[in-house]
Order: structure tokens, then sequence, then C-alpha cells
């Protein structure tokens, strides 16, 4: 028996996929073209450069037709290897996804582990590095996993003047968050295509600076397909080592495009103003803001009753309202859940939301 997908009414408030304009869900229907052609090389170069001003960067990029995590591979698989030592911050899953990840390729490291929703504190991480004699630091800008934001600019700053490569996964916190990558020292920015830039999932990003570009070109190659050098080759000529998601890079050119017409400062402003509206209206909710730091990205909260289940209030929220919000995993999967405000939403849709849980939890 053949299987369909949901179909009834939604609305997605989620880390991603995200709410997509319907501008850019009508070009995903189109014919993709073939991509092998001079035309389209000279489309991706311009897609290059508009990814480059995304994160504020002078330096490469290169495209993956894959997932995010595939990103974050590619990058410490490509620039690290069994002669290096790195730090992780560890603040939930995707930090510990970074931990993870050096164990499979034999990377050398150390973890400075955080309770869920923690900060990262500054003479702590300044304290590691400067008697740690790393490689690299790895570090997820916002641990989607409990919406906390650390500060990649004051970790650059630590870090200026030194050899070790800075890598900031800025997968959920780009477009929602500021981010300067040239201007904080990063030195390497992974994203994907299903957050703020509200594109279907496909495509994940790899910017890199001069230095570490130099370092996956030099590092002998330990994968086929995500071998960074390989991409920044053939990125050079506006085309990747392998097939590319082309119908995803025709909705990217109009993203780019539309973001930058009205530019980034003003996406990440209206963001923020979603994020604000929603934590403003909490007041009097058993719910409670989970990070010290919290992203614009998504709020993460805590139910602070007894006897609220949130698997039970994310169920709810979608029968009842076709609103849907993320669960989270343990240890944090009864009492945390999340509500996203990236992508194409409004202040009104906020609003729903803030009523629909007023409504649920007016009962309890």
């Amino acid at each position: 028996m053949a299987q369909t997908a949901p179909t009834a009414e939604f609305k997605l408030f989620v880390p991603g996929p995200v709410e997509i304009d319907e501008a850019t869900r009508s070009i995903g229907a189109r014919q993709p073209p073939y991509m092998r052609t001079e035309a389209f090389s000279r489309f991706t170069l311009d897609i290059f450069d508009g990814l480059k001003r995304l994160v504020g960067t002078s330096g490469e990029v290169v495209i993956l037709t894959a997932s995010g995590t595939a990103a974050m591979e590619a990058a410490v698989s490509s620039i690290f290897d069994a002669h290096d030592r790195v730090l992780v911050i560890d603040g939930g899953t995707f930090g510990r996804r970074f931990v993870n990840l050096c164990e499979v390729h034999g990377v050398p490291h150390e973890v400075i582990r955080l309770d869920p929703g923690k900060d990262l504190p500054m003479d702590l991480f300044a304290a590691k590095v400067h008697g740690g004699r790393f490689t690299g630091v790895l570090v997820n800008a916002h641990e989607t996993s409990t919406g906390a934001l650390y500060d990649i600019q004051a970790m650059g700053q630590v870090l200026r003047g030194s050899d070790t490569i800075l890598v900031v996964d800025a997968i959920s916190s780009l477009l929602a968050d500021p981010y300067r990558m040239d201007d904080w020292g990063v030195d390497v920015t992974i994203f994907s295509s299903q957050k703020g830039l509200a594109l279907p999932p496909g495509l994940s990003f790899v910017a890199l600076s001069s230095r570490a570009a130099a370092r996956a070109r030099a590092l002998p190659r330990r994968t086929l397909y995500l071998h960074l050098g390989d991409y920044l080759k053939d990125a050079e000529r506006g085309q990747a080592p392998y097939t590319i998601a082309v119908g995803i890079m025709l909705q990217l050119g109009h993203r780019l495009a539309a973001v930058h017409a009205v530019g980034v400062d003003r996406i990440v402003a209206d963001c923020a103003a979603r994020a604000a509206l929603f934590r403003a209206g909490l007041r009097g909710l058993p719910l409670e803001v989970l990070p010290e730091r919290p992203s614009n990205a998504l709020t993460a909260l805590r139910l602070s009753r007894p006897g609220l289940a949130a698997p039970d209030l994310v169920r709810r929220l979608s029968d009842q309202f076709g609103i849907v919000v993320a669960p989270n995993a343990e240890p944090l999967r009864q009492r945390v859940f999340r509500v996203g405000h990236l992508g194409a939403l409004t202040i009104e849709d906020v609003k729903k939301v803030l009523a629909a849980l007023r409504t649920l939890l007016a009962g309890e």
C-alpha cells in the first residue's frame, strides 16, 4: 500500500525545515537545468558571492548536496587529523556531534561540557585555549537542542593572534543572530539551506578563511564525497565535484537576492522581533526560558508546573491547532520543547502560538 505524507494544514515553528514563502516554493517546481554548463557555472559563482556576503567573509565557500551534519563532518575530516588537537564546546546534542565526529575520524580532542542552557564562561575558555596548545576549536554558535547562543565574537577575540583554527557551526543561528565571520576571527563557518535561508533541506555550505582552505587542500584525502579539497578546486570554476541539488540551487539564488535586497541586518532584526514578542507573551504561563543567553532562532521552554509533559503539549498543539513545534531528546524530552522563530513567519503567527499555549495550559 502506498504511503503518503501528512496533508493536514499546519504551520512550522521548528528549527528547520521552516516555513518557506510561496515564491520560493514555486521555483522548486521548475524543471532543473543541466549543471555542467558555462551558464550554470556563472550562476554558481554569483551564488558563492552571495553566500560570502551572508556570513561576512572574503574567503572561499563550497556547497555540498548534503545535510548540515555532513558539512560538519567535511570540516572536521578535511581540516584536522591525528596530528592535531582540538577543543570542543559540548552544551548539548550538537556539541556532542562534534565530539562524535572527532572520535570517528581519530582527531585528538578535549571537551568543555556545559549543563543544558548554560553559557560558556569566557574565563574558562581562555584558560583552556591558552594552556592547551590546540590546533582548533569546534563550537556551535547556537546549541539548537537547548536554545543557547554562545559569544563567538568573544571567542574569536580570545583566539586572535594565535594559530588556532576556529570552526563554527552557524547552521541554526545564521540570519537569526548577528554574525561577522572575518571581523570576529572565524576560520570556518558551517550552515545549511533549511534554517535561516528558509529553503528546503538538501544543501549545506562551508565558508573557509585562507588558512583553513590551505589546510583542506594540503591534508590527505580521508573521505571521498566530503573531501573539501575537491570542492575548493571545482569551486574555482563554479562547479562541484558531484551532482548538486540543482532545484534548490535555483531557490537559493532567489533567496539570496531577496535577503540582500533588504539586508542581512533587517532579516536578523525581524527574527529578533518575533523572538522578543513571543518571550514577552509567556508571562503568567508555567513555562521558563531554558538558556541563559538565548538565540533569536528559537525559544527552548521548560515546563515549570508538575504533571505537565512536553511531548503531550507538542502533540496537542499539532492536533488541535495545526501548530508544529519541536520536541527534544533525552534527557530533556519530558520537560523541554522548542518554538522556532525562523522562516516566513509573521507577528500574527507568533500571536497565534501564544494564544494556543494559553488555551492549552489554562485547562491544566
